[in-house]
């Protein structure tokens, strides 16, 4: 009426081992073994029947189904040639008794380990075996309870070994070789990647302008980093070389004094006095460079301003006569050490920046030009102070001709609005005859204007030629190429002894972009080139070679997945009822 059961200590069938000498862990068939005595009810039987000695004990025996299996009493004869268990008697049993300590349980039965013994399937070529397991009562097995076999494989580890040892001696070289291959992959993929985000640094530092002429379907308002490096893409050498060819013959262009020529009376600071001129009147010649450093003069009325019209130049220098050559200080500190050179100076410092007149929504107002027309290096037309030139005959603001450096641009709201203020250069005297009429409809006084064209002469003409309402404007006009001429004072009249000069190239905002274009363009000329050094480079060999190791290694692999115990499948799990 019993039967043996096995608890749920996890699956006893289809189990895999190998006879492994070197790994205890690959020679564990199941840890843990646990079974106990049931009545027919299913009921434990804690108290075993008949009193004496219960024992459940196993062994490695043949599988009768496998071909070539060994025959035998008590699970197969010819036990010497079969797998033994670790820890089993000569017969190759493997025994446990009965447990009769309350807290591990009454009547059950345990196997802590059951593990092939190292090396023991060295005497047969099978594969294939079982483990059967058969209960003893006082050293006799109850009819009542049929033994329990469960399947396993076992490997031969001293074949499997030497397999194994020839796929790793085969296997290790080439992961070597692969490893070293694919770190250098690696490192030139790290360089390319470095090198593209060097180059997309320096084209995104390009001015726009150049950066059209090198990738024209790029928009660098609109596109994406993703755009910009697929425009960088398909950049070589010879285009980006192209550019910074581009970017120094213009560079030359703009530094090239042939391309920057001063007008008769102009010199550029370092120019402006010698000896000779210097021990001369200083109301009209200028301060020698020395002078002006050491003073801390920003320059002169004329150094710090350009013209680039001739005739507004000649009309603006001769309109501010002396004070061209007047020291530009910054503080009194300045203008005070310029007292022992005894130097004509203007303090900006002293001067308020100019105020403009606006009527908006009804309300008048004064105020600053904005930070936009700063940047524009204008002062803003269309207010009162300064009409809309449509309404006054077109003329063209003289403080509006004046360019400056950007850092100089303050200039034009104090030192040179205090010096030209609202002068006006017309084209011709009938703008001035439409001037006139506005201001005096408005009742207000017209600014000084000059007609820079005259019909009796190439030089400069005041408006007030001929026309005696004028009020406070130039009476007479010079010519600046002769010592005198038609319409001068009696006694004559020299040129202009100094006055603006056009900006050097040097000098525009335009060669500071254009600097920029040079240092990004060599930067990105070589990070390109860099680029194509390692592109040039045996990558596409040296990828084939990696896919053809990566292939090996992997079926290498594969036969040593093959020859371990983990490929087995193992079956599973559950309560597994003996026979009975």
């Amino acid at each position: 009426s019993n039967v043996l059961f096995q608890l749920d200590t996890g699956p006893l069938e289809n189990m895999a081992a190998s006879d492994s000498a070197e790994d205890d862990k690959s020679r564990l068939l199941k840890s843990n073994v646990l079974f106990q005595l049931e009545d027919s009810q299913g009921n434990h039987v804690e108290e075993l029947p008949g009193g004496g000695a219960w024992m459940i004990r196993c062994k490695i025996t043949a599988d009768s189904q496998a071909d070539g299996a060994s025959g035998g009493g008590d699970g197969g004869g010819g036990s010497q040639s079969l797998p033994r268990l670790e820890g089993c008697n000569g017969e190759g049993w493997l025994e446990a008794y009965a447990s009769a300590d309350p807290s591990e349980g009454l009547g059950l039965f345990r196997f802590e380990a059951l593990r092939v013994e190292a090396g023991s399937a060295s005497g047969t070529t099978e594969t294939s075996f079982m483990v059967t397991f058969e209960v003893l009562h006082n050293g006799n097995r109850p009819e009542a309870i049929d033994p329990f076999e469960v399947r396993i494989d076992l490997e031969n580890d001293s074949e499997i070994r030497s397999q194994r040892d020839s796929i790793n001696g085969q296997l290790e070289p080439k992961k070597e070789e692969f490893a070293s291959l694919q770190e250098r992959l690696n490192e030139r993929q790290a360089a390319q990647q470095e090198r593209t985000r060097q180059l997309a640094k320096a084209v995104k530092g390009l001015p726009s302008r150049y950066q059209q002429l090198l990738m024209p379907e790029y928009d660098s308002q609109s596109s994406s980093q993703s755009a910009l490096y697929a425009a960088i893409e398909g950049l070589t050498s010879a285009k980006v070389q192209d550019l910074v060819n581009r970017a120094e013959i213009e560079k030359q262009n703009a530094e090239n004094p042939s391309n920057n020529t001063h007008r008769q009376g102009s010199r550029p600071l370092i120019d402006f006095a010698n000896e000779d001129n210097f021990a001369k009147n200083k109301m009209y010649n200028p301060y020698k460079p020395e002078v002006l450093r050491d003073i801390g003069a920003l320059g002169t009325v004329q150094s710090l301003a350009y013209v680039d019209d001739d005739q507004a130049a000649e009309a603006i220098s001769w309109m501010l006569g002396h004070n061209m050559n007047v020291a530009v200080c910054e503080d009194a500190e300045q203008a005070d050490r310029a007292e022992k050179y005894d130097c004509k100076v203007m303090d900006v410092s002293m001067k308020n920046p100019a105020l403009f007149d606006y009527v908006e929504d009804g309300r008048k107002s004064r105020r600053e030009r904005s930070e936009q027309d700063k940047r524009a290096g204008k002062m803003p037309i269309g207010n009162l102070t300064m009409p809309n030139p449509a309404l006054i005959g077109n003329p063209r603001y003289a403080i509006n001709e004046l360019q400056l450096e950007p850092r100089h641009e303050h200039l034009r709201d104090t030192l040179y609005w205090s010096l030209i203020n609202r002068l006006l250069l017309f084209e011709d005297k009938e703008g001035v005859e439409i001037c006139q009429k506005w201001f005096k409809e408005k009742k207000n006084a017209h600014p000084h204007m000059i007609v820079l064209r005259s019909e009796t002469s190439k030089g400069v003409k005041t408006a007030a030629n001929g026309i005696k309402d004028y009020g406070n404007t130039i009476q007479k006009w010079i010519d600046t190429t002769t010592a005198g001429g038609e319409g001068t004072n009696p006694k004559g009249r020299k040129g202009l002894r100094v006055q603006f000069g056009k900006m050097p190239g040097t000098a525009k905002p335009e060669y500071d972009l254009l600097q920029k274009a040079i240092r990004c363009s060599q930067e990105a000329l070589e990070a390109v080139i860099a680029r194509e050094s390692v592109m040039n480079e045996d990558s596409e060999e040296d990828e084939q070679k990696v896919e053809a190791l990566r292939d090996e290694i992997s079926a290498l692999e594969d036969k040593l997945r093959r020859l371990s115990r983990n490929s087995r499948v193992q079956g599973g799990g559950g309560k597994k009822r003996a026979k009975h």
